[in-house]
């Protein structure tokens, strides 16, 4: 891990770790800075053997702690917030909302709109030119006939 560790101070290299080795060691170096995104998760298992006379036990015993929060509680106590780095500022990212594209959503309406409006006047356009290229070449024909 010191390996990695000298990477990531060096630049251009990330390290990828389970998050509460990420968090201890952030807390522990100013200088290293977590994302806040996780993009891998991963749950932990306790192995024993098949038909152990255990599982139950286990497993009643941890969806208890888990309902209750006392694994919650059991961090908040033992692993606190609060870093030794102080005024460290780090700028983050923020997911996109759909509130935050809404003016999007309303421009691609009003284009909608818009070019329905346009289909409409062509329509009205060609319905109309056609008439009246019909009454010209009507009136034409008579007027070559007399």
């Amino acid at each position: 891990m010191n390996d990695h560790l000298s990477k990531v101070q060096r630049g251009h290299y990330a390290y990828i770790s389970d998050k509460s080795v990420a968090d201890f060691l952030v807390d522990k170096q100013c200088n290293l800075v977590k994302i806040k995104e996780n993009f891998f998760r991963v749950q932990y298992a306790i192995g024993l053997v098949n038909q152990s006379a255990y599982t139950q036990l286990f497993s009643a015993e941890i969806l208890l702690l888990s309902e209750f929060g006392l694994l919650n509680i059991w961090i908040k106590k033992w692993w606190p917030e609060q870093s030794v780095c102080k005024g460290q500022i780090v700028t983050e990212a923020a997911a996109i909302s759909i509130l935050d594209i809404q003016s999007v959503f309303y421009l691609l309406l009003v284009g909608i709109c818009i070019s329905g409006c346009v289909l409409c006047f062509e329509h009205w356009m060609t319905l109309h030119c056609n008439s009246i290229a019909e009454i010209l070449f009507v009136n034409d024909n008579q007027n070559k006939a007399t």
